[in-house]
């Protein structure tokens, strides 16, 4: 692996185990949107979206399998961002677009093709 495809991968992994934190935070003590279905969602979607990035990162699936975990993160690093927007938890907010961010540095970084041996 490359240096700039692990510095990617681990932000996404760090970010998203970060957020669902945040969520499980939000979700179990913070005043006013606690036991709301709306939390509640957001937990759910976080917890998909950091076992979405181990796979991705960690276990190095097949190209189609990457395809589709990389198209379902983007729609939950976007979908999470504005629920967490709307439910005013801005720090989960900001993770789930720092999760982007290193789903992006990833994904860049990697060309979308297998590592050749030298």
């Amino acid at each position: 692996m490359r240096n700039s495809q692990d510095w990617g991968g681990w932000l996404l992994i760090a970010a998203a185990a970060l957020a669902f934190l945040a969520a499980l935070y939000d979700f179990f003590l913070a005043w006013g949107i606690s036991y709301s279905i709306g939390s509640g969602i957001v937990v759910f979607s976080t917890a998909v979206m950091t076992i979405a990035a181990l796979v991705i990162v960690l276990a190095r699936p097949a190209r189609w399998v990457r395809i589709v975990l990389g198209i379902g993160l983007v729609l939950d690093f976007l979908g999470t961002a504005l629920a967490a927007y709307f439910l005013d938890s801005y720090l989960l907010t900001i993770l789930a677009l720092v999760a982007g961010l290193g789903w992006l540095i990833f994904v860049l970084s990697s060309n979308g093709r297998a590592e050749q041996p030298a």
